[in-house]
């Protein structure tokens, strides 16, 4: 329904900011999670390939990111706990991702 909407919660990833990092993966959670029970369909297939076209690769990168800097904040635990919830959603939204088939990017 909202073509571009992917594409911005792609740019907020670059933001710097763990906390609006985490607003979009929760975002993203929450449209993506019906993947998981949807029954097959072209018109899914279609969404789901529009979806990974653009959101796949900075899931991964972002996904890399939040793993390389978990040590830059050992000592800080409040933004450790948003790292450590932004893993969690990554990993929510990967397999929402990947309920219906196994998709070549990943």
């Amino acid at each position: 329904k909202w073509p571009s909407l992917i594409d911005l919660m792609v740019e907020k990833f670059q933001s710097g900011s763990l906390s609006v990092v985490n607003g979009v993966l929760r975002t993203a959670h929450s449209l993506f999670k019906r993947y998981r029970h949807e029954f097959k369909s072209n018109t899914l297939w279609s969404e789901i390939k529009f979806v990974l076209d653009r959101f796949a690769k900075p899931l991964t990168d972002l996904f890399q990111q939040l793993m390389m800097i978990i040590d830059q904040y050992k000592s800080d635990p409040s933004n450790l706990e948003i790292i450590y919830q932004s893993l969690l959603l990554v990993a929510k939204i990967f397999y929402s991702l990947n309920s219906q088939d196994l998709p070549e990017f990943f």
